[in-house]
């Protein structure tokens, strides 16, 4: 069991913001957080062995290249299930308060997937018992802003020196998501809202080139994050980058597969290569 259920508070969410940026990317990854606070897991039905299956497993470490390359990158710290930092800080589901809220439910909020996860899956609910609201916005104070101010002012340093900035934002996915589909890498630029068409096709191109098998949008097309901070017509670019978990996890467990360092290498090729073209 992770230790980590009997603490009770850790920082927001951990960084590396260089002092000296040798390139204008910043690298998010707000699912990764496997810190459960010690009243959550009181609150949960499941422990955390159940729990972190919503997780996105190691992405953190797949990224991890940003340190010996200069690269800002920030990650959360706090587990999905207790806060969706991709998500809308308002998407709170009805369902889920004891509160009357009697808010217009959003598709995540009706999928049980809001701010304040209700589910981890279909027809598992996290809860024992419904929250009150001051709870859920406790949260959204001290864990989901301080990451998305956090996001915020290093877009703001990057484009200050580069005149211009790129985030990424870092994801994976299951393979059952997928199907049948045999696909490695999944580009989402929001249809082509969140970053030019020509820079997320370079960037299919040079995941491409490291042997991969890539397409765009379909089925993640981006999230919050990627929706909100990519603003092309003001030299933001934003795109997501969902990972196939088979790539470098084993099978049905929550376990490095022996790929793991290859595939991470896979990734850092493919995306300082992007950078360096253009």
């Amino acid at each position: 069991m992770n230790t980590s259920e009997y603490l009770d508070s850790q920082p927001p969410f951990l960084c590396h913001f260089p002092a000296q940026l040798t390139m204008p990317l910043l690298l998010s990854s707000p699912h990764s957080g496997h810190f459960y606070p010690r009243e959550f897991t009181e609150q949960s039905q499941y422990d955390t062995e159940i729990l972190q299956n919503f997780e996105d497993p190691f992405v953190d470490e797949i990224y991890s290249f940003a340190d010996k390359t200069g690269i800002s990158y920030i990650n959360a710290n706090y587990a999905r299930a207790y806060v969706d930092l991709n998500r809308a800080p308002d998407s709170f589901d009805n369902l889920l308060f004891k509160d009357n809220l009697n808010l217009n439910p959003c598709l995540n909020t009706k999928n049980g997937y809001g701010v304040i996860p209700r589910l981890i899956a279909a027809d598992m609910p996290i809860y024992k018992e419904k929250l009150h609201i001051a709870e859920a916005r406790n949260r959204i104070n001290s864990v989901y802003k301080p990451y998305h101010e956090a996001i915020s002012n290093e877009l703001a340093r990057i484009k200050a020196k580069f005149g211009k900035a790129i985030l990424i934002d870092c994801h994976s996915m299951p393979q059952k998501a997928l199907g049948k589909d045999d696909i490695d890498i999944i580009i989402g630029d929001c249809f082509g809202a969140s970053i030019s068409p020509l820079l997320s096709d370079t960037l299919v191109r040079h995941f491409t080139k490291q042997g991969l098998k890539v397409r765009k949008n379909h089925i993640y097309s981006g999230g919050y994050i990627t929706k909100t901070y990519g603003k092309p017509k003001d030299n933001i670019q934003a795109v997501q980058i969902e990972i196939n978990r088979k790539l470098y996890m084993l099978p049905d467990k929550y376990a490095k597969s022996p790929q793991f360092d290859s595939v991470s290498a896979l990734i850092a090729k493919a995306i300082i290569s992007f950078m360096q073209e253009i």
